[in-house]
């Protein structure tokens, strides 16, 4: 069964991805960044500490922008997760997301935040099922940041932005190698 989609436009730049913001294309799912008929991103996803994060809920008001709530799995009902992530997306001039990690436990948390992109510059009428031939292979590739315990303190205190704690190059082979941030 698919999941529920969410689609944000501007005049021929359009995403549609599903209730977390990951972004899969695959047969069953038509989700992508297209721009003039061309998918340009086929993937974009974020996990933390490895795992995707569940969804919260979804704010949708305007036709080019959305905000996606999410929250670590815990594993049980009765346990309340210590961190949330906002992700907000808007298309217009490109396409520009900004992730938000907040932690909500009273002590400080190592995160480990993960964007993994891929682009196969498909022809719109491909992605949709009609007859074409013009998708090139794409390349993945991951980022991750790193957050460590003293950037990410309780969300009562100051705002602090992932910044330069890089903890793995993009790569094209499908896997990331650790490398020590500055």
């Amino acid at each position: 069964m698919a999941r529920d989609t969410i689609s944000i436009l501007d005049g021929s730049t359009f995403v549609v991805s599903d209730r977390r913001g990951d972004i899969d294309a695959n047969p069953s799912q038509h989700h992508g960044l297209f721009h003039r008929d061309t998918r340009f991103l086929s993937r974009w996803r974020v996990t933390v500490n490895g795992l995707s994060p569940d969804p919260l809920s979804v704010e949708h008001e305007q036709y080019f922008s959305a905000q996606f709530f999410l929250v670590p799995a815990t594993g049980s009902i009765y346990k309340n997760p210590y961190l949330s992530v906002i992700r907000k997306r808007m298309v217009g001039d490109g396409f520009h997301e900004d992730v938000a990690v907040l932690n909500h436990d009273n002590e400080p948390a190592t995160v480990e935040l993960r964007i993994e992109a891929g682009a196969d510059f498909a022809d719109q009428a491909s992605c949709s099922g009609s007859s074409s031939s013009r998708t090139r292979s794409g390349a993945r590739a991951s980022m991750c940041f790193l957050a460590p315990a003293t950037m990410l303190r309780s969300s009562t205190s100051t705002a602090r932005r992932l910044r330069d704690r890089t903890c793995a190059r993009p790569s094209t082979s499908g896997s990331s190698r650790r490398r020590s941030s500055k």
